[in-house]
Order: C-alpha cells, then structure tokens, then sequence
C-alpha cells in the first residue's frame, strides 16, 4: 500500500509566478529545486487570490542543471499530473470510480466549478519518467481517463500550486487516497508498442469573417457554447444544457441550449404554445 501523506517527490522545481506572461516565464530557470518533497503540502495547502498569475508554479521535473523549463531541457519526470478542464459533473464521477485502487493526491485548479469541475490529480509512478518516453505514457493514461486535458502532454509543464478565487473558495477541495495501483511506467511503454500512434489532429480552418468562425466555434466546440452561456447569463446545468435566456420574443427567460455541439446551434424557448420561438445562438452575439 502506498502512503502519500508521506510521499516525497525525489526532485521537483519552483517557478515564479507567470505576472509578466508565459513567455517571460518560460525563460527563467528554475526559481528553487527541492529535493524530497513532501506532497502533503497539496493536501493541506491552497491559496486564495484574486488572479491565478500570482500563484507560484511547480513541476514534478528534475532539470538539466540552470537550464530553462523546455522540453528539451526535462532530466526525468518524477510523478504524472493529469489535468481535467471543465468536464461535467458525470465525468468527475466516471473519473473518480476508475481511481478507486489508486494512489493519489487530488485538488481542485484555479478554474473550478460545481457543475464544470476542473482538477488536478498527480499520480506517483514506478520510476522516474524519460523525455523521450513521456508522450508514450501520456496517451496510455489518455487511454484510461480520457477527458485528460491534450494540451498538457508535454513533459516540461509547469503546474499553478493549489489556489482558488476568493469568490469560489467555498468550492474549493482537495482529496488523498492510499492504494496498491500507480503509474507502471515499463507497463506503459510495453503497452504503447501494441498501439497505433494517435492520428495529427487537422489544423484548424481559417475564416475570411468573425461570423464564419463563430458559426464554427459553435457548432463544432462546447467551451465556445460555454462561454455563450456564461455572455448570456445562463445558468448551466448538469444534465448540460444552458437555460434562464432572455427570449428575444416573449420577453422571458425561457430559452435554452444544449452545451454539447450536436444540434447545429439552435437554440429553443421553453414556452412551445404561448411562444414557440427557436433561432440561432449567434442571433444573441449581434
């Protein structure tokens, strides 16, 4: 059974706070580098601020010596973080369920909600993780929690320390769990020899109007409907859809949205006899 109250991280590094932007920050090296150290500073600390660029990042990774956080420059990687970004409340759950026999430290990230929950887990592994191999074990993991966030697979991320806005540290959690399971990095990598390397995702297409890119973002990216919601005023529901929209015909707050871009963008008032009226989500971004 492995204890993560008394997990240390061999090494790990600390890294400013991004105030200045990430490409400022992606230059410094390493601010300080710990060795052995102690996770349960996840469990039991978080801070409250009013914009996550003043927290302090860390990383899992052990660096070539005074170098800056590249790729290139990653020595070994010392435990896997897996990143979850505003998936719903089922997904959470679907998530938690696979973790059951893991060990693990859980926490929720700056960007956290109730009903769109967004967290971290880190996860010990076997042994310390190559460059060159990183990938390969990021799809396997991919393989068994998919709602891991893509653009994270890289070995030189830098991670926020546990934080919350002021407004939503009541929403604020963290969680830690002993187990027998962990990440078995040469198991991985066996594994990933069976697999098809995952197929380029196509570049996306480049619009000649604002128009022709929301219509885009609509009907083909649920954060883009997300952030119609959120425009609008909705309140977000967990079976996901938007609803409490003011109609442009009746006057009420009775339109409503699936958040899921499956239904072409339309969007319907709840009011089918008295009203009836349905139209389009970008006719609310005129």
């Amino acid at each position: 059974m492995f204890d993560v109250h008394t997990w240390n991280i061999p090494h790990m590094s600390m890294h400013p706070c991004p105030r200045e932007g990430w490409k400022v920050t992606n230059t410094i090296p390493q601010w300080s580098r710990n060795t052995d150290f102690p996770m349960r500073h996840f469990i039991n600390v978080h801070e409250v601020v009013e914009q996550k660029e003043d927290v302090m990042l860390w990383t899992p990774n052990q660096w070539k010596e005074g170098n800056k956080p590249t790729n290139e420059n990653v020595h070994e990687t010392h435990a896997f973080v897996c990143d979850f970004d505003k998936i719903s409340v089922m997904d959470a759950k679907v998530i938690f369920a696979k973790l059951k026999g893991f060990a693990y430290i859980a926490h929720a990230s700056y960007s956290h909600k109730p009903l769109l929950p967004s967290f971290r887990v880190i996860l010990p592994v076997s042994r310390p993780i190559k460059p060159e191999e990183f990938k390969r074990v990021w799809w396997e993991v991919q393989a068994i929690f998919p709602k891991l966030d893509k653009s994270c697979k890289d070995p030189r991320r830098l991670w926020y320390l546990p934080s919350c806005h002021s407004e939503r540290k009541r929403f604020y959690w963290s969680s830690a769990k002993n187990g027998d399971i962990f990440v078995d990095v040469d198991a991985l990598l066996q594994q990933s020899l069976k697999r098809k390397p995952p197929r380029k995702k196509a570049p996306p297409p480049k619009f000649s109007n604002t128009e022709d890119a929301l219509n885009y973002g609509i009907s083909k990216d649920k954060f883009v409907r997300i952030q119609i919601a959120e425009q609008l005023g909705a309140k977000i529901m967990e079976r996901g859809v938007a609803v409490g929209v003011k109609c442009p015909n009746c006057h009420r707050n009775s339109v409503w949205f699936t958040l899921q871009p499956t239904d072409g963008g339309w969007a319907r008032c709840n009011h089918l006899n008295k009203c009836g009226w349905f139209g389009q989500l970008t006719e609310f971004m005129e």
